[in-house]
């Protein structure tokens, strides 16, 4: 079985490889199978009648074999999502030549960003690999969450966050987000450095 690593939307690529599965069941994949195959003959053989190469017969037989093992051969994925742990997608029949190219790339990416984070973090933050697009976004909520008795300056406050804290933290690097949210007093922070 190959493993697929997400960060999110574990769901949404068991449907997707489900529906390439099921396509590849059909009668119609049969049929493009067929045509491509019928196809691939009528080239190598006015190929041959060209050239009378044997090099050319060989390399349509070596590339029909990888083709057919690619698509032919299939196995079965588990999907990890790294948002929903609790949640097992498996799907079955999936062509190797899809999965193990999505199972090597995903475990790379995984392996990459949990090295990356047991290097770089502290024991107690926030990790990506662990809450996925939900990283950071505390900050943004309760900057949304703020409460004015005016309409205006609430509207403001919210804008400036958006445009002006995010674009120091991420762009000029004037704090980072864990000084902000580790802040008792993230306003003195803030205006400190304007």
């Amino acid at each position: 079985m190959n493993e697929v690593y997400v960060i999110a939307g574990g769901e949404w690529l068991r449907n997707n490889l489900n529906a390439i599965a099921a396509f590849m069941g059909t009668r119609t994949w049969d049929s493009i199978e067929k045509i491509a195959l019928t196809l691939s003959v009528l080239a190598v053989a006015v190929m041959w009648v060209q050239r009378h190469n044997v090099m050319d017969l060989l390399g349509w037989v070596a590339v029909f074999v990888l083709i057919s093992l690619l698509v032919n051969v299939r196995t079965s994925v588990q999907i990890i999502d790294n948002s929903d742990l609790v949640k097992v997608h498996r799907v079955d029949n999936v062509p190797v030549g899809l999965a193990m190219p999505l199972s090597l790339t995903t475990r790379i990416g995984h392996a990459m960003v949990a090295s990356y984070e047991m290097i770089f973090t502290q024991p107690d933050s926030v990790t990506y690999s662990k809450t996925g697009m939900l990283f950071g976004a505390e900050l943004v909520s309760k900057s949304t969450d703020f409460l004015s008795r005016n309409p205006e300056i609430a509207n403001l406050f919210q804008d400036y966050v958006q445009n002006c804290v995010m674009g120091d933290i991420y762009l000029n690097h004037k704090y980072t987000l864990e000084e902000l949210m580790a802040s008792a007093d993230p306003y003195t922070l803030i205006f400190s450095r304007p």
